[in-house]
């Protein structure tokens, strides 16, 4: 798909040759490969966890308007994101590059054109943005600014760069609701075409339809930059797509993100057994290209290669990293806990024989707060947990560890910690069962292991490694479990520590039994290109 003639690729490299000469971050073949689709229609990019990916975004954006601005060519571009928070993280990264650029570009004999981009974060009546946070940005509220003033401003002219006064360039961030608002309320249509450039960031939780809001905002021509990863966490979805029976509802696949419909067109990918739209009849189009970010700059170089035989070798992506830091630890009373903390230790697995549980665990709090007490105070921990029974419970045993967070996968995903501890928290083998698809799901999995840098511990029931699905349907997600414990047992330096609750942590936590666990400890894991 190379039909488009938009952007100046001379004119764009020039930007890109100014970063690798900077003292910003220099991008990396893959998201080189990515940010030079300037004759690409539509462009897809999958970054798995720590890749880089909306620091690549960022750069894609501020090259075209590079290219256009410098070319004496209008610059009118929306970034969506289908939350604030995404859509905040987004435009802090451009708004730091941009900045950047204007203290320093001068030195270098550049074109000054990026100093005509204004960028704007349109808000609504109750979101709250730390405006301090941000040094390039506008904020325009369409509820309760002066729009009207603004009109008389511009007089009769209604075009996009007319709004933008002085400035040559724009760049609205907004959710996809947000965009149409801000459309709406400038022109009396929120489907006013406008838009050169429509990027959409987190574009694995955004629905399908939720893209045709700002789409419908869109030149004909205009460039669509999709960025996301299927593998993490997916839209939330409040109509139960397994029992849709209208086929021809199913054929135009509203159920799927924006990132797995554009992934429907690209002859470089494929669906799983666990994804595929099997009603879907995809027509004859132009392969869209994707491009995948595979070296990570997050996680420990361990759990990397664990998360790309697990996760990503699915998607032909050899996720990998050379980060080894370690965590800094004090000394533990007890053997089993020493043997869990010691820093050569990157992956730990902690499987308990404990099964009564259901929405909180006090057997898995024993545990993490055993294991947080030995953190050093200037590292910092997050344990994720997929219940707020469970988080509460926890938060209320680590109170006192200023270090320490606890919140649910969706609160964590984006973020980092030095350390993660995952409590699987779900034991009772009928609850398991009956909420196989959540607790189970690969995705929630992936982004909860990802957050971590030098330590990942992750404290499971046996009877979720156990489960054994009677739906079809949760085979994949059953396996992945599986997959992970027989990765871990195998890669294992040692014999596993084995021992009850009691004899880990000394004491029998409250409204628990004294049950059995294993700890197994991996130090390295031989990078395995045949799986």
């Amino acid at each position: 798909m190379s039909d488009l003639d938009l952007f100046s690729q001379d004119i764009a490299e020039e930007f890109l040759d100014w970063i690798d000469d900077s003292e910003l971050y220099s991008p990396n073949d893959e998201q080189k490969r990515f940010i030079r689709r300037y004759e690409d229609r539509i462009a897809v990019l999958q970054g798995p966890p720590g890749t880089g990916k909306t620091m690549t975004l960022s750069y894609t954006l501020l090259a075209r308007a590079y290219a256009l601005l410098a070319s004496q060519n209008r610059m009118r571009g929306m970034v969506v994101a289908p939350s604030n928070r995404a859509v905040n993280a987004a435009l802090q990264e451009v708004d730091e590059n941009l900045h950047h650029w204007k203290q320093h570009a001068d030195d270098t004999g550049m074109s000054s054109s990026l100093d005509n981009l204004r960028l704007i974060r349109a808000l609504g009546r109750d979101i709250e943005v730390d405006e301090d946070l941000y040094q390039e940005t506008d904020f325009i509220n369409y509820h309760t600014d002066d729009l009207d003033q603004m009109r008389q401003d511009l007089t009769t002219q209604t075009s996009l760069g007319a709004f933008t006064g002085a400035a040559s360039g724009i760049l609205v961030f907004a959710t996809t609701s947000g965009a149409y608002k801000f459309v709406d309320e400038v022109w009396d249509s929120g489907t006013e075409s406008c838009f050169d450039l429509l990027a959409v960031d987190e574009a694995s939780m955004l629905p399908m339809p939720n893209i045709l809001i700002p789409g419908a905002s869109s030149e004909a021509d205009a460039q669509i930059l999709i960025s996301g990863d299927q593998r993490q966490m997916p839209p939330v979805q409040t109509h139960d797509w397994d029992r849709e029976d209208r086929r021809i509802v199913e054929e135009v696949a509203p159920h799927l993100s924006s990132m797995d419909f554009f992934r429907l067109f690209s002859f470089q990918d494929s669906f799983g057994m666990d994804e595929s739209p099997e009603e879907v009849e995809v027509p004859e189009f132009q392969d869209i290209p994707i491009d995948k970010l595979a070296v990570t700059y997050r996680c420990h170089q361990v759990v990397a290669e664990f998360l790309r035989r697990l996760i990503y070798a699915q998607d032909r992506i050899k996720y990998r990293s050379e980060q080894n830091y370690t965590l800094n630890v004090r000394r533990a009373k007890r053997g089993g806990v020493r043997r869990v903390m010691n820093p050569k230790y990157p992956l730990v697995l902690i499987v308990h024989e404990e099964q009564e549980s259901q929405q909180s665990n006090p057997y898995e709090v024993g545990i993490v707060d055993s294991l947080v007490q030995t953190v050093d105070p200037g590292e910092d921990v997050g344990v994720v947990t997929p219940h707020n029974a469970q988080r509460g419970r926890l938060r209320g045993a680590l109170r006192d560890y200023d270090n320490a967070d606890v919140d649910t996968v969706e609160r964590f995903q984006g973020g980092e910690r030095d350390m993660i501890v995952v409590s699987g928290t779900v034991s009772d083998p009928d609850y398991v069962r009956r909420e196989a698809d959540f607790i189970l799901s690969p995705n929630r999995l992936n982004v909860a292991m990802s957050r971590m840098k030098k330590k990942l511990v992750l404290v499971v029931p046996r009877s979720l490694i156990d489960f054994v699905p009677s739906d079809s349907d949760q085979y994949e997600a059953a396996r992945v479990w599986k997959r992970m414990y027989s990765i871990v047992q195998k890669e294992a330096d040692q014999d596993p520590w084995t021992g009850t609750i009691s004899e880990f942590t000394g004491e029998v936590p409250e409204m628990a039994s004294d049950e059995k666990l294993e700890v197994f400890t991996v130090s390295d894991i031989e990078v395995d290109n045949g799986q």
